[in-house]
């Protein structure tokens, strides 16, 4: 009995962290949040593109300046994606990736020369 209901303690405030952070709901630019550190991120995708937004604990923008990401698709394999770094976000080319091969979408970011820390989206992606 002890043991059932410190299971359910535990399970009740993960699933509320976890909501307290917006990953269940779109972000401010209709995208998926996590949140690798002291900031959020953002994936928005797009077309051909991946767009990944820096957004502060308020879901505010941040500044890309001294900012860095690495993105990889994951599955059978794992295939690099090429980031560039915009004025308000990063743009990550996808038109020669098929998303349907892939489960996971692997980002490794990194803020004003924190440690660098991966976020996990799971394809195909859902709030």
């Amino acid at each position: 009995m002890k043991a059932t209901f410190v299971t359910l303690l535990i399970t009740v405030f993960l699933s509320s962290n976890a909501l307290a952070h917006r990953m269940n709901k779109p972000g401010p630019n209709n995208g998926y949040i996590r949140m690798p550190g002291t900031y959020h991120i953002e994936l928005v995708a797009q077309k051909n593109v991946i767009k990944l937004f820096f957004l502060d604990t308020g879901f505010k923008p941040l500044p890309t300046t001294k900012a860095t990401v690495k993105m990889a698709l994951k599955g059978l394999n794992e295939v690099p994606v090429s980031c560039v770094k915009e004025i308000a976000f990063f743009v990550c080319d996808m038109k020669d990736a098929n998303m349907n091969k892939y489960s996971e979408i692997d980002v490794k970011t990194s803020k004003a020369g924190e440690k660098e820390i991966s976020s996990i989206y799971r394809i195909p992606l859902s709030f």
